[in-house]
């Protein structure tokens, strides 16, 4: 009959070089760097403090303030990671350079327009549109096409 025993599992292998990401890469950046990081969990570990424990970090990170001699307000502030840790960041709108030059076409047709003229600006707008046909935005029910 074969021994019963405890499993037994490999530990997982330490990869030192291995980049930090999502918490840990954001508080290795308030803190000044992944190089503080490591610090900071050698003093918890040398004084005997848990970092979960609220008391315990604050303490552990007096203690790294201490030692390096630079306020933990401004170890966050000269990081270079963005603030979107682990997140896509959607691009801004922007108009295209149909809608720039429709803007401009329409701008010029207005100049034209003397100011004591009542609504003006849908007449500049209009002119532009029907200046140029190619620049007229369709999601506003205008055609692309000249109209005959």
């Amino acid at each position: 009959m074969a021994e019963r025993g405890f499993a037994q599992s490999e530990a997982t292998p330490q990869r030192p070089g291995a980049p930090l990401y999502g918490n840990r890469a954001r508080f290795a950046d308030s803190i000044g760097g992944p190089a503080n990081l490591a610090r900071l969990n050698e003093i918890a570990a040398a004084h005997n403090l848990r970092l979960g424990r609220t008391a315990d970090h604050k303490a552990a990170l007096a203690l790294l303030c201490k030692e390096t001699g630079e306020d933990l307000l401004r170890m966050g502030e000269e990081t270079l990671t963005p603030p979107s840790y682990g997140s896509r960041g959607r691009p801004a709108a922007t108009d295209t350079a149909r809608q720039i030059c429709m803007q401009e076409a329409a701008a010029e047709e207005i100049k034209k327009i003397p100011l004591s003229e009542p609504g003006r600006v849908g007449i500049g707008w209009r002119r532009a549109a029907h200046l140029y046909p190619q620049l007229a935005p369709s999601d506003y029910g205008w055609p692309r096409r000249a109209r005959s």
